[in-house]
């Protein structure tokens, strides 16, 4: 497997979901899925958004 640098690709977020149960330092939790252009898909977790 290859690495592939992803920072240029344009992507658009697919869903995302707050969680306000979820222990965090800075609560809610944002969890968020990305499309990328071209193929493929990351989950992460996001930080200073406004809910």
């Amino acid at each position: 497997m290859a690495p592939e640098r992803l920072s240029d690709v344009p992507a658009v977020i697919a869903t995302f979901t707050v969680d306000r149960l979820a222990y965090s330092l800075s609560p809610p939790v944002v969890a968020a899925v990305i499309d990328f252009e071209g193929g493929g898909r990351f989950q992460c977790e996001l930080t200073d958004v406004d809910p």
